[in-house]
């Protein structure tokens, strides 16, 4: 993220901060892979019942993927995405 954005919003600057927004997919991640294992311990047509569930697990997944797109499109270039 950019280290020199501010904001006098507590929250848009907690949102600036990329420790929060890493440790946020980090947590969501493993949510994710938490809520999913008991389904792969289900029969095939059980698991086609729960396809929409599924479904939100992608949609989900690509959120964390906008935010990490973001996250590392930030740090292109800087000194810190070189370390």
């Amino acid at each position: 993220m950019d280290e020199s954005a501010v904001s006098s919003d507590p929250v848009i600057a907690l949102l600036l901060d990329e420790v929060v927004v890493k440790d946020w997919c980090k947590r969501t991640f493993k949510n994710i892979i938490a809520e999913l294992k008991p389904i792969y311990n289900l029969n095939v047509e059980e698991v086609k019942e729960r396809s929409n569930v599924l479904l939100k697990f992608t949609a989900r997944l690509a959120c964390i993927l906008s935010v990490l797109e973001v996250l590392e499109s930030s740090f292109k270039g800087s000194l810190s995405a070189q370390l």
